[in-house]
């Protein structure tokens, strides 16, 4: 049962990472919408791989830490996305790159980020979450901002 899940988990993350490829060679629709789910993608992937690693493999603390940088991507650029597809003209500029250095900070110093379930360690994993949290209320704002009634095909719809 052990190696069916672990395949079946696995399947899941290259999955993923197939449609990052698809998302990233693609020139059909929104461009930027199209980077900026591929970059979620790729952040959920990482996480979720760390988590296969960790449940089956010992693996040290600075590679979990790596796991949890992924989440700090995911929030952002799931802000990002609905910005993208919600706003006409919208262009990714290095202005919004500087919501993804948590991730990058993360990563930089995961060696030295404590991951072995202490107070320290808990502190850090609630920064993570509540960084998460804080896009994804974002999200929604901005979702509940754009919800107007529009007319497709004849009928009202609202999103």
């Amino acid at each position: 049962m052990q190696q069916l899940t672990i395949v079946l988990a696995s399947l899941g993350v290259a999955q993923a990472l197939l449609l990052i490829l698809y998302l990233v060679a693609t020139r059909v629709g929104a461009r930027q919408a199209n980077l900026l789910l591929a970059m979620v993608l790729l952040g959920l992937s990482i996480r979720i791989g760390k988590s296969i690693f960790n449940h089956y493999l010992d693996i040290p603390p600075w590679q979990r830490n790596i796991g949890l940088s992924g989440l700090l991507m995911v929030g952002p650029c799931f802000w990002l996305y609905g910005k993208a597809l919600l706003q006409t003209g919208f262009r990714f500029q290095i202005v919004h790159s500087s919501h993804l250095l948590p991730a990058f900070v993360y990563i930089a110093f995961s060696w030295l980020i404590p991951n072995n379930f202490d107070f320290a360690a808990k502190l850090s994993y609630v920064f993570v979450l509540s960084h998460m949290l804080m896009y994804l209320i974002l999200s929604e704002r901005q979702r509940r901002a754009y919800n107007t009634p529009t007319q497709v095909n004849g009928a009202k719809t609202q999103y």
